[in-house]
């Protein structure tokens, strides 16, 4: 957040309504039903709002003498202003300060008072209007927070914590029960550490506090001084230097801004993306060997946190599959989420289906990818249509429904993503450690879902797309895309940029109609990282990296190819051994193959991000228990249908570009395509029972 803190803790003084809140709240003027004006009362109405309006008309025309030397606020700075105004202005439950000083009381025996409370995001403060719960920055500039003497756990970053707030008094305890049961399970380490023992509550709020993860090595990316550096982070900065590359723009530009070296900027090497593959690996790990039950996994989709659709929960017309085991399960799932995030008429602003961006989204599936999105659309229609039809059965008993399956579980994080893979401050060679947030949906799931769902995201975060500057007046206007916050902090997510640079560009934008060319667009560049504005040269770079003009000569077949090999890729046979009762017939369609380094030729940045996804894939496979049974049948249930959840969920998400979200389209056509011919297949049909277990290495075949 670009802003200053929400509150600062002083004397506390009792919460009262104000004025006209209290007026409002006892008349009830919402509700009241006023009596219809007469016909007198109503040209006399008329009559004064005209003289009104001629009477204000100089003055909105801004004609008046005393406006001639008033230069007009910018329309991305005023956008700004607003932010800031609404931010604090939100209203923060009244017992938010009372509940920090309780906890700063059980983390150090002095509690300072330089205390000050912030938003952990602006994006989705703006966006939210929950009251009461969230998620807070605790910080003091001046006097450590956290640790008393002679505790064994201090954290790397004294001076700040992390509050997570609920008025869900039982939904919180659930998810500090889990976050306990994770850190005792895949160590300290791997999570964000607990500073609470227990759940504090004030007046029906309760919160717990848990360890700010801070990175220093990479304290430029995003210019967050008040956010934790990612894997997505990680991925970024690798893939930037290419993308200048793939611009045929010059490294050598940056060396002239403020007399900084390019070099200079943070950066990632392929020996960082190798350790932080590795350990993601071992969280995999760490997970896929625990067996036993949690507490109220099977309740999960009523958290505040996690909806049903971002976990492996069921949804209320499902509740009746319990017997069923999670993979089928989250395969009908797959019915309903299909028409909330893409059959139904789309009000989520953050879609690329609104009805705002729907024509140039249509327009860019046919010109960069090839593909119709009515195509797309008839796919997903015909799986919702087959999977509708097999709950029916299920719920009927039919002889029409699926047979039996089993498939290995184990504990499942149905919320790991890149952003919530945090990068913490260590002693290995590459100066940082990977630790996993979002534990609240901690369930049983099974085994290689967690990968399937962490590959699609790696995917989508690595391989980025540029950005048009042609297209951002449409994407990022207030009643389109941008709906959900304020344009310029929406831009800035996406580009990798400061909110102030993003307001600029927006201003620009809005104001030149003309055709854009590539000296225009180095003057935006040049006005949008002035020398005054603080990191102008990470601006400059990752401007110069992913904002293009253009978008006719772009194709994206490079991009659908890499889904074309994530979704055909199959368990190795070191991780499977053969131990079948009866033979697969062999495919009938030519499978994909991964892209050669020719196919790269020019997209140098998509190529950083495949070997993102196999150096992931690969060490994920290596760790992961090995399979045994009917894999080849289940092998769609078991990679497809995560993929397809993760995708869904991707389609709505406010940090992914709207260009990525077109590419997602895509992929998410394939899916359906895939699970369509499974489900058709006769090991869906014929009744036979099905089940996949975990084998043990040594029973492998050897020679790898």
């Amino acid at each position: 957040s670009p802003f200053g803190p929400l509150a600062s803790i002083g004397p506390m003084r009792a919460w009262q309504p104000s004025t006209e809140v209290w007026v409002l709240a006892h008349t009830k003027l919402v509700a009241k039903d006023f009596t219809a004006p007469s016909d007198a009362r109503l040209v006399e109405s008329n009559q004064k709002l005209q003289e009104d309006w001629q009477r204000r008309k100089p003055v909105m025309s801004q004609q008046c003498p005393w406006q001639r030397h008033l230069s007009t606020e910018p329309r991305g700075q005023s956008a700004l202003r607003n932010l800031e105004e609404d931010l604090k202005s939100k209203i923060i439950h009244p017992s938010t300060q009372p509940l920090v000083k309780q906890i700063l009381n059980h983390l150090t025996s002095r509690v300072p008072d330089d205390i000050d409370i912030w938003y952990m995001s602006a994006l989705r403060a703006a966006a939210s209007g929950a009251h009461g719960a969230g998620t807070f920055l605790i910080g003091s500039s001046s006097n450590p927070l956290c640790g008393r003497e002679g505790d064994d756990i201090v954290p790397f970053e004294p001076h700040r914590f992390v509050l997570k707030a609920s008025r869900d008094e039982r939904q919180l305890l659930l998810e500090f029960q889990k976050l306990q049961r994770a850190e005792a399970s895949v160590g300290p380490l791997r999570i964000p550490r607990l500073l609470s023992s227990r759940l504090h509550s004030e007046d029906g709020l309760s919160a717990f506090a848990q360890e700010f993860v801070l990175c220093s090595r990479y304290l430029e990316v995003g210019q967050r001084e008040r956010h934790s550096a990612s894997l997505a982070d990680l991925l970024r900065l690798g893939a930037r230097p290419l993308a200048l590359e793939d611009a045929n723009r010059r490294i050598e530009d940056l060396q002239i801004r403020l007399g900084i070296s390019a070099q200079e900027l943070a950066s990632c090497s392929l020996q960082d993306l190798r350790h932080a593959a590795l350990q993601s690996a071992e969280l995999l790990a760490s997970l896929a060997s625990l067996e036993d039950d949690l507490p109220g996994a099977t309740s999960c989709s009523t958290s505040p946190y996690v909806s049903w659709s971002t976990s492996l929960g069921s949804p209320p017309e499902l509740r009746s599959l319990g017997r069923r085991c999670p993979a089928v399960r989250s395969l009908l799932e797959l019915a309903p989420m299909l028409e909330r995030h893409l059959l139904v008429l789309q009000e989520a602003r953050a879609s690329p289906l609104h009805a705002c961006v729907r024509q140039i989204t249509e327009e860019c599936c046919q010109q960069q990818f090839g593909t119709a999105l009515a195509d797309i659309l008839q796919s997903a229609r015909q799986l919702q249509h087959r999977l509708q039809l097999l709950i029916s059965a299920e719920c009927r008993d039919s002889e029409e429904k699926l047979p039996p399956i089993e498939v290995s579980n184990s504990w499942s994080h149905p919320r790991l993503t890149c952003r919530r893979l945090l990068l913490r401050d260590s002693e290995s060679p590459s100066g940082f450690d990977l630790c996993a947030s979002g534990w609240s949906g901690l369930c049983l799931g099974p085994v290689y879902s967690d990968l399937s769902r962490l590959l699609t995201d790696v995917l989508f975060e690595a391989v980025k797309l540029p950005s048009f500057i042609e297209d951002l007046h449409m994407i990022y206007a207030t009643t389109g895309h941008a709906g959900l916050a304020v344009p310029p902090v929406l831009l800035g997510e996406h580009l990798g940029i400061t909110t102030g640079a993003a307001a600029l560009i927006l201003e620009r934008v809005g104001q030149d109609s003309a055709e854009w060319t590539e000296e225009a667009l180095g003057e935006i560049f040049r006005e949008a990282t002035q020398d005054d504005r603080p990191f102008a040269i990470a601006d400059l770079a990752q401007l110069m990296s992913w904002l293009r003009c253009g978008r006719q000569r772009f194709q994206g077949s490079v991009a659908l190819r890499l889904s074309e090999a994530l979704i055909a890729w199959e368990l190795p046979l070191h991780s499977r051994p053969s131990v079948k009762h009866r033979p697969v017939p062999k495919p009938t369609r030519n499978l994909p193959r991964p892209p050669d380094a020719g196919a790269f030729l020019g997209h140098r940045s998509v190529q950083w991000g495949w070997q993102a996804v196999r150096e992931t894939r690969d060490a994920a496979v290596d760790a992961l228990p090995a399979l045994k049974g009917d894999v080849d049948e289940l092998w769609p249930l078991i990679w497809l249908v995560p993929g397809l959840h993760r995708s869904l969920q991707l389609l709505s998400a406010l940090h992914l570009p709207w260009m990525q979200k077109v590419w997602l389209l895509q992929h998410i056509g394939l899916l359906c395509d895939q699970l369509s011919l499974w489900l058709e297949s006769p090991c869906c049909r014929d009744g036979k029972a099905l089940e996949v277990t975990r084998a043990k290495r040594q029973e492998s075949k050897p020679g790898r």
